[in-house]
């Protein structure tokens, strides 16, 4: 992948904030997905996308439930805790 910056002003990136924390995915990966699409409606072709497949299972959890409140621990990762304490109250 290639790092790309972007200057949005501050509604756009709020705008593009509470989307990715809406699909419960990163900013990044939404605006991948946002360019994927795009992509193919111009007949560009599909685009890749990284799922972020590749990324399961590889690493050894420190919750015994981690896998039942993964939604949870990602936000939690992520720090955000409002999202978490969300996600939670769901369960």
């Amino acid at each position: 992948m290639q790092r790309t910056q972007l200057l949005l002003p501050p509604a756009q990136a709020q705008f593009l904030q509470d989307e990715a924390e809406r699909n419960g995915i990163s900013m990044s990966g939404l605006i991948r997905q946002w360019i994927a699409a795009r992509m193919e409606a111009a007949g560009a072709g599909a685009a890749q996308t990284d799922s972020g497949e590749g990324l399961i299972g590889i690493g050894r959890g420190g919750r015994d439930n981690a896998s039942e409140r993964h939604d949870e621990e990602l936000a939690r990762a992520r720090g955000n805790r409002v999202r978490a304490a969300a996600v939670a109250a769901r369960a």
